[in-house]
């Protein structure tokens, strides 16, 4: 079976070059996307909506400069920042105080991270964590303390990461919670801390309150489908996935004070996830799974009525609720296709208005792209392996093409339906492109993410065996099969 994979990381010039030339001159003139709007980088990302809903924000690039624009929900632009430094830029956030954004800032790529604060009335910039060679990030903030952020950093000790609340407008520091044991530390809406979460030595997670009880603990094979993620506005309920004695992750709430846990959400399907909250209270409105493609699951009728709505209006396209405002009154959501680029939409929840507001890469919408096929293989052993199937520009029924088998990384990480520039180029180039779920990928229940542990022999059948299941269904030839490989561990299955 190996005589159908190559093993080699290809370059993408080899790819889309010598052996291929065949193929790319029977297509019509016009057809090839060119490589630079393919690979180009977005013209406007990071799109954020502000608390109060007036006002959105997004970088935007005008040949080689960034610039961090700010523009009323209507289009009006209010201002325009330069930017010096474009890593990590897209972990910053809107302070509650509407006029001051959060941003992390490296020295030259050692990713010792700063949290600086920009004035978006006087354009004043603060390091709000000059802390020498340390890494800092915002854990918190909160409409209650608008003038305040809770900060991780591990300047003490490199190994820890200590908690400070700090005035973004003075810069004034205070450490209020010292940690020597910690890995994540989860506070309220008050700024007080309720939960610490602690690895053991084997691996188990434990969930404890603030002054260190047991609430949980979660066994180590249960981590790849668990975990934490907020508390709910004025109550002691903990928000988080775990597998409640099932395959599964469920969508949860856990009582800090009782340790009781009911189950909000749960799918046979695929694991469940939180998709979006309550603003005013935090309490989850909308789950997702996302087994072939994702699919919303309301939790409360408020947002439904709002969900069926905007399904009406994007019909069979995937979109998210990136953002909502404090009160509610305005939404911030985006659509995610496998054929045309990023669009962004404001949704007046009051109103019930969409309104689009821009693409992210309009380029790319000229031409015709492909659209991506989901389809589960199985494997020797019996798993469902999830892939996602890009079929030659040029392809035809009854005559297989070249195959490309596109391997992601992690392994604990997965492929998703949506826009794939390497699997677009190399469909447009007249190669089909096939992502694989191989075990261990994230997403289908603990099960099929434990299998690759003491098993990584396995994960090459599972790649060979969704690539033959190509070749018996006349997808691909198999005396042209190559694989290219992400990034990290996709790189030891060559």
């Amino acid at each position: 079976m190996l005589k159908y994979l190559v093993s080699c990381s290809l370059v993408l010039s080899s790819l889309c070059g010598c052996e291929l030339g065949q193929d790319i001159a029977k297509f019509e003139e016009g057809t090839l996307v060119p490589r630079e709007v393919l690979f180009a980088k977005p013209d406007k990302f990071c799109v954020r909506l502000s608390p109060d809903g007036k006002n959105i924000s997004y970088f935007a690039r005008s040949g080689s400069e960034v610039v961090l624009c700010i523009d009323t929900v209507e289009g009006k632009s209010i201002r325009r920042f330069p930017v010096t430094s474009a890593r990590n830029m897209y972990h910053y956030y809107w302070a509650h105080t509407n006029n001051h954004f959060l941003l992390p800032e490296d020295n030259q790529g050692d990713e010792n991270d700063h949290i600086l604060c920009l004035n978006i009335k006087t354009g004043q910039k603060k390091n709000l964590t000059p802390f020498g060679k340390s890494k800092s990030y915002v854990i918190g903030l909160s409409e209650k303390f608008p003038n305040e952020i809770l900060v991780c950093n591990n300047k003490r000790n490199a190994k820890w990461f200590d908690v400070y609340k700090i005035n973004i407008e003075t810069g004034k520091s205070e450490k209020v919670f010292e940690n020597n044991a910690y890995t994540r530390m989860i506070f309220n809406e008050n700024f007080e801390l309720k939960v610490l979460i602690k690895v053991l030595p084997n691996g188990d997670e434990e969930i404890l309150t603030a002054d260190g009880k047991l609430i949980l603990r979660v066994p180590f094979e249960d981590i790849g489908v668990s975990g934490a993620y907020h508390l709910k506005k004025g109550e002691n309920l903990l928000y988080a996935s775990l597998p409640m004695g099932k395959d599964k992750g469920s969508l949860v709430s856990i009582n800090i004070d009782t340790r009781e846990i009911k189950t909000l959400c749960d799918s046979d399907e695929s694991d469940v996830y939180l998709s979006s909250c309550d603003p005013k209270t935090l309490e989850p409105q909308l789950a997702e799974v996302n087994y072939l493609r994702k699919k919303d699951i309301p939790l409360s009728d408020k947002i439904s009525e709002n969900l069926n709505i905007l399904r009406e209006k994007f019909g069979e396209k995937e979109f998210y609720i990136q953002g909502r405002s404090q009160d509610d009154s305005s939404w911030l959501i985006v659509t995610l296709e496998s054929d045309e680029s990023v669009k962004y939409y404001f949704f007046n929840n009051q109103t019930k208005e969409l309104r689009f507001l821009f693409s992210n890469q309009p380029a790319l919408d000229k031409y015709h792209l492909q659209k991506m096929e989901p389809l589960v293989v199985k494997s020797r052993d019996g798993l469902n392996l999830v892939c996602y199937l890009t079929k030659a520009n040029n392809f035809k029924e009854g005559v297989p093409s070249p195959l490309v088998a596109y391997i992601h990384g992690g392994p604990m990480c997965r492929d998703v339906y949506g826009f794939d520039k390497m699997a677009q180029l190399l469909s447009n180039r007249g190669y089909s492109v096939l992502q694989i779920n191989y075990r261990g990928s994230t997403g289908f229940g603990k099960k099929f993410y434990n299998a690759i542990n003491k098993n990584l022999e396995s994960v090459r059948n599972d790649i060979i065996d969704a690539v033959n299941w190509t070749i018996d269904h006349g997808i691909a030839d198999k005396n042209k099969i190559w694989r290219i490989l992400n990034l990290s561990r996709a790189c030891f299955h060559s």
